[in-house]
């Protein structure tokens, strides 16, 4: 099936000598990862999407919010989440709106954020815990644990937990000498690879008896490998993993971040294989980017590696005002570029915004990687930028004065103002909301100077006011706004 991947990129760097700008992927909180992975900079659909519901004698957590179609129901803090198997005991977490399949993830905050289960099987036939991690914090936090019987005879326990930017693994006297019950033995590693903040990432550790190998993944890949042998190595005898019947398992308690298809079973054959690309959509999302002019793009090129068999396609919107990331598309459609051709029509823009969609071959087993976009422009021909702009206050009028613009063919100025610095947002201007168009008509000339005068009014008393300008001609372009200058509204006596 073809997954599509939606990509929104995020860190804007600009080389004016080459008239190119280069939107690179960046990995920082601007943008949220779902559904995919990065690796070295390029990003691709996540691998994995096996039906766990289907496994025997397993323990399954999907963290869905609302009803399921089986197993049980939590309420918690004004959520429901769904548990698609029996052996739940007690539950103390909340449900969160970003999941890797699904719409929604466990939401660990704290110790007392916790689930306990049991699982009435021993791992006789081998072990697998697999799961998706998104943490808030990589530096410490149990994820597993096991609960020690009280007539246990020496400390034994299964754990899982993040300590120092990696995921820790610890067996504690849980592998046995068949040949002497007595002989226990404590087997611990860690992931060698730091476990990302902030983007969901796949684990798995599984435990095969027949070559006594314990083997971790991460995001698909075997990373480590260690021999539960009696010197730790190939050719030394085995040794068996042994863990109580009716031992109870605490997830969380200490863990803070997102989980999310939590997976344990006691049968090594009943694994996921990471082998085919999600069917779900997966993207990334960020802001809109404000360039630092007006430009005319004339080329959109795709930074990718292209895979046999898939393909990519991209689309954009611009505007010559601001627009929030999540403008509805009724209001700002997307528009299509196509790569393939040698010219597409021109892209006027201030503030711009774009879309990439990956498609992976038709059978799941190749994604395309994009790593950003490349833009080429020309630099437009804009009004050149008001200057010594001045204000002063008399009753609720504010008298604004500045050098008019020296471009071509100005139809007029727009007034930005509002109550904090670089924040132009105020409403309280007769005139109306900021930015304010004002035809160079209304200004009052002075010729000798060549300066301009406006009275800006129904201002409020004794409010300070921040304020800049910008010419605007006859294609509609803007220059870049004009220093900045405040005003406090006096109220004459």
């Amino acid at each position: 099936m073809i997954k599509k991947l939606f990509i929104f990129f995020c860190l804007l760097s600009v080389s004016l000598h080459a008239r190119v700008i280069e939107i690179k992927l960046n990995q920082n909180e601007d943008f949220h990862l779902y559904n995919a992975v990065s690796e070295n900079g390029w990003i691709r659909v996540a691998k994995g999407d096996s039906a766990f519901r289907n496994f025997k004698d397993s323990i399954f957590f999907s963290f869905e919010k609302g009803e399921g179609k089986s197993g049980q129901k939590i309420e918690n803090q004004n959520t429901d989440t769904e548990i698609d198997q029996e052996g739940l005991l007690e539950s103390n977490i909340s449900v969160f709106e970003d999941a890797v399949f699904g719409k929604t993830s466990g939401l660990f905050y704290n110790v007392n954020s916790f689930l306990r289960f049991s699982y009435p099987k021993n791992f006789y036939q081998g072990l697998v815990v697999e799961f998706w991690l998104k943490p808030f914090t990589t530096e410490e936090g149990t994820l597993l644990s096991a609960e020690m019987l009280p007539f246990d005879k020496i400390s034994r326990n299964f754990l899982i937990y993040l300590k120092k930017g990696k995921l820790c693994f610890r067996f504690e006297n849980l592998f046995i000498d068949t040949a002497n019950k007595e002989k226990f033995k404590t087997i611990e590693f860690d992931s060698k690879e730091y476990i990302p903040t902030k983007e969901w990432s796949h684990n798995k550790i599984s435990y095969n008896p027949a070559e006594g190998l314990l083997s971790y993944y991460l995001n698909g890949k075997l990373v480590v490998q260690v021999f539960a042998t009696e010197d730790g190595t190939a050719h030394s005898p085995l040794m068996y993993l042994e863990v109580p019947e009716d031992w109870e398992y605490i997830l969380g308690k200490g863990y803070r971040g997102l989980l999310d298809n939590f997976f344990l079973s006691g049968d090594f054959k009943q694994q996921k294989e990471l082998s085919v690309y999600n069917q779900g959509d997966s993207f990334i999302q960020t802001k809109v980017f404000r360039l630092e002019t007006m430009l005319s793009i004339y080329d959109l090129e795709l930074i990718q590696k292209k895979e046999l068999s898939t393909y990519a396609t991209l689309q954009y919107r611009a505007s010559r005002e601001p627009f929030a990331q999540y403008t509805p598309e009724e209001m700002l459609p997307w528009q299509d570029y196509n790569i393939e051709k040698a010219e597409n029509p021109k892209i006027t823009a201030r503030y711009i915004q774009f879309r990439i969609s990956l498609f992976s071959s038709s059978e799941g087993k190749i994604s395309p990687s994009v790593a950003g976009i490349r833009i080429k422009y020309d630099l437009m021909d804009i009004p050149s930028i008001p200057l010594d702009l001045q204000a002063e206050s008399s009753e609720t009028k504010v008298r604004l004065q500045f050098r008019e613009s020296s471009g071509k063919n100005i139809i007029g100025y727009k007034i930005y103002y509002g109550v904090k610095t670089n924040e132009y947002l105020s409403k309280d201007a007769n005139e109306g909301a900021s930015p304010i168009f004002i035809p160079l008509s209304s200004f009052i000339k002075d010729s000798s100077f060549r300066t301009l005068s406006y009275y800006l009014t129904g201002l409020e008393y004794y409010k300070v006011y921040f304020i800049r300008v910008a010419a605007v001609n006859d294609e509609g372009l803007e220059s870049l706004m004009s220093d900045e200058t405040l005003i406090r509204v006096r109220k004459l006596k």
